[in-house]
């Protein structure tokens, strides 16, 4: 993962970059996805994170835990050729528009949009990341992670730590890590307990808290460390 290059293409991908109301100067592929795609998320986080798709090396992966019925990761992997990976345990229904299973609706979703075959490929995991993170099929299955989107359980700063934490052994040599609902506290404390427990290796290189949740351009918060590994 090239972080520096990321990083420098920002303030020319966004209008208002380094406000909470930056927004991708092209966003048209993102809000057609997001036309047919239920989602809780917006252009401007699918954008951050497909730019730094764009910039993983090429035997790398990008992972996200919490995709839900799949609009982020569509939006991450939209326009790259590279490979994708879900975790979720399926439990977030109180939301849903219709009466498929959030996994159906998942695989509908990328099919949709092409993210299956054609050099590249997106996958849903079923489960929980407490049984993942020690799974030998899962250690064995996925290549270096060079962009973690983190989505998952945030119900405790416990929870939240064992998301971002757990992740660390499958890390790329540099990796980024973004976190999302970063205006909640828990998420806030897990994050802050990563970099105090690895200070050479994790950084905060972006933490941009919203308004409130459902914000139009970065929903409810979005955060980003940077790993080096020691």
């Amino acid at each position: 993962m090239n972080i520096h290059a990321w990083a420098e293409r920002m303030p020319k991908e966004f209008w208002q970059w380094g406000s909470v109301n930056a927004y991708p100067r092209n966003a048209e592929r993102y809000c057609a996805v997001l036309d047919s795609v239920q989602g809780m998320t917006t252009p401007s986080t699918m954008h951050l994170l497909n730019l730094a798709v764009q910039h993983l090396a090429k035997n790398e992966c990008y992972l996200e835990v919490g995709t839900w019925r799949g609009a982020t990761l569509i939006g991450a992997l939209i326009d790259t050729d590279m490979m994708g990976f879900a975790v979720d345990n399926n439990t977030m229904n109180e939301h849903n528009s219709d009466d498929r299973s959030n996994q159906d609706a998942w695989w509908e979703n990328v099919d949709q949009f092409d993210m299956i075959g054609k050099g590249f490929e997106a996958t849903h995991i079923d489960g929980s990341i407490e049984v993942l993170w020690h799974d030998d099929a899962f250690i064995t299955r996925i290549p270096p992670v060079g962009v973690y989107f983190f989505d998952g359980d945030k119900s405790t700063e416990n929870a939240a730590y064992e998301g971002l934490a757990g992740v660390i052994p499958f890390l790329a040599d540099n990796a980024l890590i973004f976190i999302d609902d970063a205006n909640e506290i828990t998420i806030r404390l897990a994050a802050h307990k990563l970099e105090r427990a690895y200070p050479d290796q994790a950084v905060k290189i972006l933490d941009i808290p919203t308004p409130g949740n459902c914000w139009p351009c970065f929903w409810n918060g979005i955060m980003v460390l940077a790993w080096k590994r020691a």
